[in-house]
């Protein structure tokens, strides 16, 4: 048995042709004229279903949406300088000699950052928070205004020195002789000075490197300084080994 679709013309607006849904509905005319058919334009199932369609817009309210408290309080952005130097080139312990220096950009520590930090650690020391004059909630305090955490000092400059510079890290052996000369103040810039001091074979794919660090702030002072001991790839270690 063979079902041949009739032709039209589409030149004539009232023919509408309607598709065969199956065997069920064979029995029904396939072109029709002046009268809706189950895919026709009026009262129909295709008409109703867009019908039901509501085009979504910005104004269109979503239910159950999650909107983000507006008493949160989070970190300011991290704002890089223009002339702040490029990251490095990925270094291996080949790569690092004894005298060699890079600079960071330069990053402010913000009383968001602080607060942020006092969140994820629970500290929550006066010393660490202001009233709405920006005075230290500790009277007397020995510093005259609020201060960030040490901690977070050191925190700081250890992000700002992974890329300046971009060295094949392993692992971070030790933290030594580490000082906190100043305090880091809110609304502090502060960039980090990182120098080698010193590199010795560890294994035969990588070294033991010591750096100096020190975090200064935009007026000169040295805040935190020390030395770092961190386990720096050989560039042998990721050469293809022949099969």
């Amino acid at each position: 048995m063979q079902f041949f679709r009739p032709k039209c013309r589409l030149g004539e607006p009232w023919v509408r042709l309607a598709w065969l849904r199956g065997l069920n509905d064979l029995h029904r005319p396939l072109l029709t004229r002046g009268q809706p058919t189950d895919f026709g334009p009026r009262g129909s199932r295709w008409s109703t279903f867009k019908q039901g369609m509501m085009p979504m817009s910005d104004s269109t309210p979503i239910q159950n949406a999650i909107i983000p408290s507006q008493n949160v309080t989070r970190p300011d952005p991290v704002v890089i300088a223009k002339d702040s130097p490029e990251p490095t080139e990925t270094l291996y312990c080949e790569d690092l000699q004894v005298g060699d220096e890079w600079l960071s950009p330069w990053r402010t520590i913000s009383a968001n950052d602080v607060r942020a930090f006092s969140e994820l650690t629970g500290d929550f020391d006066p010393l660490h928070d202001e009233d709405e004059n920006g005075e230290s909630l500790m009277p007397k305090s020995p510093f005259g205004r609020p201060v960030a955490h040490g901690l977070l000092g050191l925190s700081v400059l250890a992000g700002l020195s992974t890329e300046y510079p971009r060295a094949a890290t392993l692992a971070l052996v030790s933290v030594s002789d580490w000082n906190f000369d100043n305090p880091v103040f809110f609304g502090e810039r502060v960039r980090v000075v990182t120098t080698v001091e010193s590199t010795e074979a560890h294994g035969r794919r990588a070294a033991k490197v010591t750096w100096h660090r020190q975090l200064i702030s935009d007026d000169g002072r040295t805040l935190q300084q020390g030395k770092f001991v961190t386990l720096v790839a050989s560039n042998k270690r990721y050469r293809r080994q022949p099969r």
